[in-house]
Parts: C-alpha cells; sequence; structure tokens
C-alpha cells in the first residue's frame, strides 16, 4: 500500500509531539495539572503499600473450624461428593479386582452406603481430631 507524503507528515508530526497537540491546544490549564495530580496519587499509592507491614493472619476461631469441617462432611456426603468418590473408585479398584465387571456393578451402591456412614463420623466437628482438641475448641480434657 501505498501512503502518501501528507499521511507521513502528519504521523510524524504527531509521534514526535508525544501528545496530541490538537487536544492540548484546546485545554491545557486543566489537561496538565490533572495528569501532575493522578501520577502524584499514584505514587502515593504505591509508597503507602510498599511501607505497609503485612497483616497478622487471624487465628481461626471455633466457629470456623466447626463451619469448615461441617462443609467438607456435607460435600463429601452430597450427591456430587459420593459421585465423584465412586468416579475414583471405579477406575482406581474395579480393573484390579478379580471380576471387575461385579465390581463395576456392585461398587457404586456399596460406596454411597459406606460414604453416608463414615464421612459425617470422621468429619465430625465435635470430635478431638477436628475441633474437639484441648486448646482450640475445649474437648473433652478442657478446663471450663
Amino acid at each position: 500500500a501505498v501512503v502518501s507524503t501528507q499521511s507521513k507528515q502528519w504521523y510524524q508530526r504527531r509521534v514526535s509531539s508525544g501528545i496530541n497537540a490538537e487536544y492540548m491546544g484546546t485545554c491545557p490549564r486543566l489537561l496538565l495539572p490533572t495528569m501532575k495530580l493522578l501520577l502524584t496519587l499514584c505514587c502515593l499509592e504505591v509508597l503507602s503499600l510498599s511501607s505497609a507491614q503485612p497483616a497478622a493472619p487471624a487465628k481461626p476461631t471455633c466457629e470456623d473450624c466447626h463451619s469448615l469441617v461441617s462443609a467438607i462432611s456435607a460435600f463429601l456426603t452430597s450427591q456430587e461428593g459420593i459421585a465423584q468418590q465412586v468416579d475414583v473408585l471405579l477406575s482406581k479398584v474395579c480393573p484390579k479386582s478379580s471380576n471387575s465387571t461385579e465390581c463395576v456393578e456392585g461398587l457404586p451402591a456399596f460406596w454411597t452406603e459406606i460414604a453416608q456412614g463414615l464421612w459425617p463420623e470422621y468429619y465430625n466437628p465435635e470430635a478431638e481430631w477436628m475441633c474437639g482438641q484441648k486448646d482450640f475448641c475445649g474437648g473433652p480434657d478442657a478446663s471450663p
């Protein structure tokens, strides 16, 4: 494509000026102070962020522990959670089984029953191995 000499000159003027000269001619009194203010504010923000000390991590509360453990238990016993567990078991256990067809047919129902009994007991917020630790939420040996 052939570019006219006039277009090249126009482009070179725009590039060499670095700023839209036509726009600068219309309101230089407002644009430059505004740009300086924005640049100053950005610099101050960077300085304040770089000098701030990181906050100490919040210590988890007993309520946090109960919420997390209950959420894990709820997910592991949900239809979606059990389906994911069954998928893993079908892909890892049944191929190694002596009767893989029977494994594939029976494992989903079998694991559903196991998961619904196992996970709520293991992921029990009151259990000492979860939130009931002596120094955390009290536990059985906690002093009043």
